[in-house]
């Protein structure tokens, strides 16, 4: 499988070492980790360590 970031859902390491489940999206030469809560604004990043991909949500009925 080819990781295409850009249609991802991902698990970042952040400065700090503050871990975050966003989708991840690369625009002007940085990476903006965009929460799916329109609530809270997204995170904007020169660097960040992906340390896995969501490939399935388990939901409860």
């Amino acid at each position: 499988l080819e990781f295409r970031p850009e249609f991802a859902l991902v698990v970042a390491l952040l400065e700090g070492g503050e871990a975050t489940l966003k989708k991840f999206y690369k625009e002007r030469g940085r990476i903006r980790l965009q929460p799916a809560n329109p609530d809270f604004s997204p995170i904007y990043v020169d660097n960040a360590e992906i340390q896995g991909v969501v490939i399935g949500i388990i939901r409860r009925l």
